[in-house]
């Protein structure tokens, strides 16, 4: 009975210790190493146009207002801004009011403190959210889609902001 009352007291002991702080944590763009694992943090955020706009809604306002406030990853991890237009202004004009609405959202983000680097992508009618035919108008598909690159590494060829 008293081997089992001195183990329950330890055990209790050993749980009950503060935990010695943890100043080296991994940290990469999607999350940091712990010494219980990795940890994910949720990094993407999501806005949408009306036909033919680069105007960012209340909503994508607040989504993106979140994204800049809780960005906490390594400076080292870019954040990839990516445009997109639906299959009806695609067929107008492909990439540059994709691009014109990710360069929007990157003014956006920096306006509200954001000081990582940016790559900015239009992909006009690609990668869209809803698949539908050519030419058809799709308000899923006028897009703006942020997260943070895990690679860590912004291309040359890109446009960083």
């Amino acid at each position: 009975m008293r081997y089992r009352f001195i183990m329950m007291a330890a055990l209790l002991m050993l749980l009950s210790a503060p935990a010695e702080p943890q100043e080296n944590h991994s940290r990469g763009c999607s999350g940091f190493e712990t010494p219980h694992g990795l940890v994910i943090v949720d990094r993407w955020a999501w806005a949408f146009f009306d036909p033919g706009s680069t105007h960012i809604n209340d909503d994508g306002k607040a989504m993106l207002d979140k994204f800049a406030s809780s960005y906490d990853a390594p400076a080292t991890c870019p954040v990839v801004v990516s445009g997109h237009s639906d299959l009806a202004e695609a067929k107008r004009d492909d990439s540059s009011l994709s691009r014109l609405r990710a360069q929007t959202v990157a003014s956006y983000l920096r306006d509200r403190g954001l000081t990582a680097p940016i790559r900015v992508e239009a992909l006009g009618g690609k990668d869209l959210l809803v698949a539908t035919p050519a030419g058809v108008s799709e308000p899923q598909n006028r897009f703006v889609q942020v997260w943070v690159d895990d690679s860590g590494s912004l291309p040359r060829s890109s446009d960083t902001r």
